[in-house]
């Protein structure tokens, strides 16, 4: 008997183990897999309605086969089945995607705004049209019908701002338990080589369930990969394609109207405004090439920026919100952790100067927000060989505002004669930047980079403050190894800027150089006959980091002294060196209640280009996802022999020694209607010269399928006995006074977003935030030898009867150096803003915007405690309110 039972349980447990085997399919059977597309040449055509059961689909083409997933368990089938069919002609590719649910009720079906790709259920599909492993248009529609496109990176970076003009549709089938999407794509709305060596495109079709944030691919790609756009399956049979673009035009006009605080007496800001716009957008197909143009182009329906309080040297960085800048975004990218080559915001920024002595009582100025851009030109492509090219040139306006400066009266009785004139603050300027890529079949890079920057100084004063010639050249080179285990990546930059002796010395000075520090006259050190600033930059890399648990990369990089991107670029700091050490170990296959998890360690190095060290740092980090889907990211950074070298605002270093930042972020069920995440940030001093709490929780709410409401606050108290205060030239003594003091800052901020999706086509949307920071300095103290490891070594700290109070709200000093003042650096910052957004895309491509901006502001230097108060006082400010309508047109030839 016992024998049977043992030939019952072998047989068992085959049985088992063969049904597991059918389940999940083989990885060489499910990676890369290739797909033969159908071309259709009988002249049928689809009704675009999402049903898929019209002849052009059932009498053409072949379904792929059955999906996989990727998460939660990798090349497994699922219980809710996907396939999938493409087809093209002379015009369209199309794309046909069946989605059977094994709990149909469950189905998401949520409508979010264009470009909201992380609601709903959806399908998604992406070409490597040229089949480089670089980049790829992606397509998503969800079952609520709404469409998003972007260009994904072989790294995984991701650019929503891409907008292209074509349709799509779903249905829901409920007695099938399904739903189906069909997508229609011009071809002219991608960009490709007509002809090439290979009929092959890169494929990736997907589909998410929500629900249990399962991921279905067609071909598999690994979460342990080698490359996301290098991992894609092939599509073959894409001969006979239609030359990839025709001309396209995108007209607007915008009409506005703006009510402002009047300034008693100016002829400038009466309270009211009214104005109006109109520009062109155009796209050209040249080959295998793209050109774009924009004429007076106009971005006032792009989302503002947040409100910060930065009492740091270093400038703040917003990110870029303009279309036109962001399409074709990846080819022109040159970076370098958070340093970039080129950053478009610096073109039609802010003027670079401010009218001189304006105080709004004797003498007004017009305002001016941003440089007019009078044109700009983008080409960008690939040709058959694998070279990426991309052009960017633009030119910004000559900007000037009248300015009117109050007579005085005669003593004869005679009356005042104003005096009216007119104030240059930025010139014309030209921007170029070329990007040149080759790629030898994904595995090898070669590229450069080009920009210039030229200034027409025409006026002393702009030659006084601003670079005349910017120019920075990069390379930069990948070659992968073993199947794309192992990489060496190399970038090298060099900038050159030149202009007067002023301008120069400002340049310097500035926060990215600070050459006056004492700590760098033995290498630097300001040079006021200089008439040009060189530097170079980049980083060395190597590591593995493919379809492996464990990789590691080790990493050198450097800045010059010299070194400067910020004319068309960003750089934070210059006169760096480091080298970093990373190991992560990844578990991809759930284990126990975990469902994927991700472990990091990384080491830090700095030295400044005297050879001094800055500091070193090690980070543990841990990222993971439970079966339920709630997902934590906590980290841990503790560093050593922390020196500042931008504390003092170019004066001496300043030590700080051992230091600890934890930040955790923790967050519930992103694919439920209730979603809560809290996020700490913590950055503390051992020696207990600072420590910032920062929590911000955020709560979303899904109401229905059309509203949805999201919040989050943000709470920071900020405490620093060393905050600087202020630089004191001293006429007894050859370098100046730095003073430091303790702050007490808190800094309260409500985001509020709420939006309405009618259909997908057209939406409302208010975005509200209410944000005030607030500071309390008292201990002042001035530095004496900040660098010493020694504490009481570095600071004096200013006794009572030193220091007075003065009448205008400062301080005196008085002691053996001589009396000096510095104004008391305590404040309030209240700020709101606001923004309604009504969008209804009216033909596919064309759009009316409206939209109304309201926004409250004021720095004050009394101290007012508490949210409170704050909140009273913010909303008792003058406000400016904009309400503006845009419409465009988007047509063909």
């Amino acid at each position: 008997m016992k024998y049977w039972c043992l030939l019952v349980m072998i047989a068992l447990f085959a049985t088992i183990g063969h049904a597991q085997t059918d389940s999940i399919t083989p990885f060489d059977k499910a990676y890369k897999r290739v797909y033969h597309v159908t071309r259709v040449t009988d002249g049928s055509k689809p009704v675009i309605d999402g049903r898929l059961d019209d002849d052009f689909w059932t009498q053409h083409g072949e379904w792929t086969e059955r999906f996989n997933q990727v998460t939660p368990y990798e090349r497994v089938l699922s219980t809710s089945p996907t396939k999938a069919k493409v087809l093209y002609d002379n015009k369209y590719i199309y794309v046909g995607v069946y989605c059977k649910d094994a709990v149909p009720e469950k189905m998401n079906r949520f409508v979010g705004n264009r470009d909201e790709n992380g609601v709903g259920d959806l399908i998604s599909v992406a070409f490597d049209t040229y089949h480089d492993f670089r980049a790829a248009p992606e397509f998503n529609i969800n079952i609520g019908g709404n469409r998003t496109d972007l260009v994904v990176t072989d790294k995984l970076n991701v650019n929503l701002n891409w907008n292209a003009v074509w349709e799509g549709r779903t249905h829901v089938n409920m007695a099938d338990s399904s739903w189906t999407a069909e997508l229609k794509i011009p071809f002219n709305q991608l960009r490709y080589n007509q002809h090439s060596e290979t009929d092959i495109w890169g494929l990736h079709i997907r589909r998410i369930i929500r629900r249990n944030n399962e991921v279905q691919n067609w071909s598999l790609i690994p979460l342990k990969n080698n490359g996301h756009v290098f991992s894609f399956g092939e599509m073959h049979g894409m001969t006979d394609l239609p030359k990839s673009r025709g001309i396209e035009f995108l007209p607007y006009t915008m009409g506005k109207y703006k009510r402002e605080p009047a300034i008693p007496g100016s002829p400038y800001q009466k309270g009211y405004l009214w104005g109006g716009n109109a520009g062109l957008d155009v796209k050209v197909g040249l080959s295998d090439y793209t050109l774009d143009m924009t004429i007076n182009p106009d971005f006032g329906q792009v989302d503002v920026d947040p409100s910060v309080m930065n009492l740091t040297s270093y400038e703040t960085f917003y990110d870029e919100k303009r279309p036109f800048f962001l399409e074709g975004k990846h080819i022109t990218d040159f970076l370098m952790g958070s340093d970039m080559m080129f950053h478009t915001r610096r073109i039609g920024a802010v003027p670079a100067l401010n009218p001189a002595g304006v105080d709004n009582v004797n003498k007004f100025a017009e305002t001016v927000s941003n440089v007019p851009i009078i044109g700009a030109m983008k080409l960008t492509g690939t040709n058959p060989q694998g070279v990426t090219l991309g052009i960017v040139q633009s030119v910004t306006a000559r900007t000037s505002v009248e300015v009117m400066q109050k007579g005085n009266y005669l003593s004869s009785g005679a009356g005042a004669q104003d005096v009216y004139d007119k104030e240059v603050l930025e010139p014309l300027t030209n921007f170029t930047v070329a990007r040149i890529q080759k790629n030898w079949e994904g595995n090898t890079l070669l590229g450069g980079m080009l920009t210039s920057v030229n200034r027409a100084l025409n006026e002393q004063r702009l030659k006084d403050n601003l670079v005349q010639n910017a120019f920075t050249a990069g390379l930069d080179f990948t070659q992968f190894f073993n199947n794309r285990l192992y990489y060496v990546e190399m970038k090298g930059m060099f900038s050159s800027l030149n202009g007067s002796e002023s301008a120069i010395s400002r340049l310097q000075r500035n926060a990215v150089h600070y050459y006056q520090r004492a700590s760098s006259k033995d290498y630097l050190g300001v040079d006021a006959n200089r008439t040009a600033l060189n530097g170079t930059g980049g980083y060395v890399k190597a590591g593995r980091k493919g379809n492996a648990k464990w990789s590691f990369t080790e990493t050198f990089s450097w800045l010059s002294p010299g070194f400067d991107l910020n004319d068309v670029g960003y750089l934070k700091q210059a006169d760096l060196m480091s080298n970093e050490t990373t190991v992560e170990f990844r578990q991809t296959d759930p284990w126990k209640k975990i469902r994927s998890s991700t472990l990091n360690l990384s080491q830090i190095n700095q030295w400044n280009y005297g050879g001094k060290f800055l500091g070193n740092s090690i980070a543990l980090g841990w990222r993971t996802m439970l079966f339920n889907r709630y997902e934590a990211n906590i980290s841990q950074t503790y560093g050593l022999n922390k020196v500042d070298t931008r504390r003092l605002r170019g004066g001496p270093d300043m030590y700080f020694g051992e230091w600890y930042s934890p930040v955790v972020t923790l967050n519930t069920d992103k694919a439920k209607r209730v979603v809560f995440t809290v996020k700490y940030t913590g950055d503390y001093n051992l020696s207990g010269d600072y420590s910032l709490n920062s929590i911000a929780p955020s709560l979303s709410l899904r109401m229905g399928n059309h509203v949805y409401l999201t919040g989050q606050f943000t709470y920071a108290h900020n405490w620093d006995k060393l905050q600087y205060v202020a630089t004191v030239p001293l006429s007894s003594q050859p370098d100046p006074v730095y003073i430091v003091g303790n702050m007490e800052q808190q800094t309260y901020g409500l985001t509020i977003k709420f939006q309405v999706n009618v259909t997908p086509d057209i939406s409302i949307q208010w975005y509200a935030a209410p944000f005030t920071s607030t500071a309390k300095y008292n201990d002042f103290k001035k530095a004496t030898n900040p660098a010493s490891r020694v504490r009481d070594e570095r600071f004096h700290t200013f006794l009572p009867d030193e220091l007075i109070v003065a009448d205008g709200g400062g301080y005196i000093v008085q002691n053996d150096a001589g009396n000096y003042a510095f104004p008391n650096p305590s404040f309030n910052f209240n700020e709101f803003r606001s923004n309604l957004v009504a969008r209804w895309e009216y033909l596919p491509g064309s759009t009316i915007y409206f939209v109304w901006g309201h926004s409250m502001s004021n720095r004050a230097g009394n101290y007012l405690p508490g949210w409170d108060q704050n909140i009273d006082r913010m909303f008792g400010l003058p406000s400016t309110n904009v309400f503006m309508v845009k419409l465009n047109y988007w047509f063909n030839l």
